[in-house]
Formats: structure tokens, C-alpha cells, sequence
């Protein structure tokens, strides 16, 4: 009796339903989101002890032109505002971070954190999810460094976040 008790029970637990899978989120609003100095990092790839890609933007390597500069303050410094490089391909992520300068035109050295924040995207490879890769960002003089979020699926207006500027040689 006490095994068909048991059976019993164990039969009712075996055919509980299963949590729901987690949800991907669209992409939040800047507006409503919380900006966080250091994002959940999901995956990392790195090279010679650094994340990858990594660079200067005094450097011999191709670089985005950049014109024009926000007007949002989240654009490029929040998840739910990133920047929109496209192509699938870090040497588009590398060529826009080395068109950037600092305020003052300071060189502005770069290193990629890792993939962050999943969102939806028709350009995905894999089931329409994205991550945003995180970029730290500094240059001479800044107090704390920055961080940068790129997509890299979706292509978008290329802008100079606020507080930075454009190369210009």
C-alpha cells in the first residue's frame, strides 16, 4: 500500500507542467531602462589576455567617417539604445569604435567586454535572438571609462555618442 502511495504521488509530480521558458525581451526603452555601468556578460572571446576586438583609434586601421553627434544621451551608452553597425561582422564594430575620439579629440582606446543582453532581431542567425556586444571605452583624462553597445545585426543611423567626437584625419 505504502508503494502504491508512492507511485501515486510520484505520478502526479512527474506530470506537473514544466516552468514556462524565459522569455526574450524586446528590446527595452532607454527611456525606461536602468543604465548599469557593467552588463550581465553572456559570452567572451579573448586574445593575448584582452577581449576581442580590441584597438586605438590613433591607429594605422580603417576607420569609420562619423558625422554628427546624438542628440539622445542614451545612444550608444544603453541597452535599449545601441549602436547599429550591421553586417554581422566585428570589422564593422572595430571600424566604428575607431572613428570615435574623446571630447577633446583624444585618442580613445576600446576593448570588447563580451555579448550582453539579449533582444529580438529578424537578422539573427539563430532563432531571431541577438546579444549586443559591450565595449569598454576610455581615453586620457576621463574619470571612469565607458560602456558602449553595439549591435551588430541591425544597421542604423551612425552617430558620436555624447561625450565623444569624430575622428577627423
Amino acid at each position: 500500500m505504502v508503494v502504491i502511495a508512492l507511485l501515486s504521488l510520484y505520478g502526479c509530480a512527474a506530470t506537473k507542467p514544466s516552468p514556462p521558458a524565459p522569455e526574450i525581451p524586446a528590446r527595452t526603452t532607454a527611456a525606461t531602462e536602468a543604465r548599469s555601468p557593467m552588463p550581465e556578460i553572456l559570452a567572451n572571446t579573448t586574445s593575448g589576455g584582452r577581449g576581442t576586438p580590441w584597438g586605438r583609434s590613433d591607429s594605422a586601421e580603417p576607420f569609420m567617417r562619423l558625422s554628427g553627434t546624438a542628440t539622445d544621451p542614451t545612444y550608444g551608452l544603453a541597452q535599449g539604445n545601441p549602436i547599429k553597425v550591421g553586417g554581422l561582422d566585428e570589422r564593422n564594430e572595430a571600424e566604428y569604435l575607431n572613428g570615435l575620439r574623446g571630447p577633446k579629440g583624444e585618442p580613445v582606446e576600446y576593448e570588447r567586454i563580451g555579448s550582453c543582453c539579449p533582444f529580438k532581431t529578424p537578422n539573427a542567425m539563430i532563432e531571431g535572438i541577438g546579444l549586443l556586444d559591450a565595449f569598454r571605452v576610455t581615453y586620457a583624462g576621463q574619470a571612469q571609462p565607458s560602456i558602449l553597445y553595439v549591435d551588430f545585426y541591425d544597421t542604423g543611423s551612425l552617430q558620436v555618442p555624447v561625450g565623444f567626437s569624430a575622428r577627423k584625419d
